[in-house]
């Protein structure tokens, strides 16, 4: 046979095998190529399995020569994420309070005038017992008969008159000489003398007392102990004893890695507490004001305000008494001649 015709024979039977086993993979292949991605030309390579695209014995090599059919690729599946836990939603943050700045100021302010107004209350009423010391020295023998004497002759005033006037005259007369008699035994103790750097020393110590007995330095439940302290800090000052004082700040002295001595708090006060605190501060020094008012008007403070030189204020006193005395002492032998 001559070999051309047998090649085209050859050729000619691959086809017609091909033509019969491509519709019956374009069957079972077509939702594989199509869910693959795999376009028309492709699925028509890819149709031709291994066993119909593997040639004939003896068949020319060059019949089944083309494309390789192509393979699956496998995809690896994505790793699996694990959802993220679930957070609380935060609470806002507390909007800042306007007016604490100037309810701090304000708190401080006051503070200073706690102890400018003690300071000066206690000075007053040192000043006042001081005079009251002086004056006891002075006078004390000369107002005692003094009183004796107005006693005795509004006594025997009333008993010669009978009148109801001049028995309340005797009766007033008499309180007057017992209650001076029971408050000179009641004198209090000389204060001691202090120079003038003693007296700086004494009104730093009272200053450092007194700040430590504020009441942001002290809790709720010691307010009143604080505030016996404070008494304490002012009797002191009114006595010129730097001791006291000194005993008082060691008592207020604050341990170290502690809040604060005796219940304080070092936390600044804040919103409401903060409010409090002012509040406080308020009535403490409105009523020191007050007591600062009150001994202005008072007839011995007055006194003793009044004269620069005190000695010389005494002894004119001193001469009005015994005046006095002469006066009553005549009156009352007068009636004890009148008697006879």
């Amino acid at each position: 046979m001559n070999l051309s015709l047998a090649f085209a024979r050859l050729r000619e039977a691959a086809l017609t095998l091909l033509r019969g086993v491509r519709p019956h993979a374009d069957k079972s292949s077509a939702s594989a190529h199509a869910s693959a991605g795999i376009g028309p030309a492709a699925a028509d390579r890819a149709a031709v399995t291994p066993e119909a695209a593997k040639p004939d014995a003896g068949a020319p090599a060059a019949v089944m020569s083309g494309p390789a059919p192509q393979q699956a690729v496998a995809v690896e599946p994505l790793p699996t994420v694990a959802p993220l836990p679930e957070t609380p939603p935060m609470a806002p943050a507390p909007l800042p309070d306007p007016d604490h700045d100037r309810l701090l100021a304000r708190s401080a302010r006051l503070q200073e005038q706690k102890l400018e107004f003690g300071a000066k209350l206690a000075d007053m009423e040192r000043l006042v017992r001081e005079f009251e010391r002086r004056q006891y020295e002075a006078l004390h023998e000369v107002l005692s008969e003094c009183l004796r004497l107005r006693h005795e002759h509004a006594r025997l005033q009333a008993e010669r008159s009978g009148a109801d006037a001049d028995i309340d005259a005797a009766r007033a007369a008499a309180d007057d000489f017992e209650s001076y008699q029971r408050s000179a035994q009641a004198q209090p103790p000389a204060l001691p003398e202090l120079d003038e750097s003693e007296r700086d020393e004494l009104r730093r110590l009272y200053r450092t007392a007194a700040s430590r007995c504020h009441p942001d330095r002290a809790g709720e439940a010691d307010k009143e102990e604080a505030h016996a302290r404070f008494l304490r800090v002012q009797e002191a000052y009114r006595n010129n004893d730097a001791e006291a004082l000194r005993r008082i700040i060691d008592e207020l002295q604050e341990p170290a890695g502690t809040a604060g001595a005796h219940g304080a708090s070092s936390a600044p006060a804040v919103g409401d507490g903060l409010r409090h605190l002012v509040g406080e501060l308020q009535n403490e020094v409105a009523d020191l004001i007050l007591a600062v008012q009150t001994l202005q008007l008072d007839p011995t403070y007055r006194e003793a305000r009044a004269s620069d030189d005190w000695d010389a204020h005494f002894a004119g006193a001193r001469r009005a008494f015994e005046q006095e005395c002469a006066t009553l002492r005549r009156h009352i032998r007068s009636f004890d001649w009148k008697l006879a």
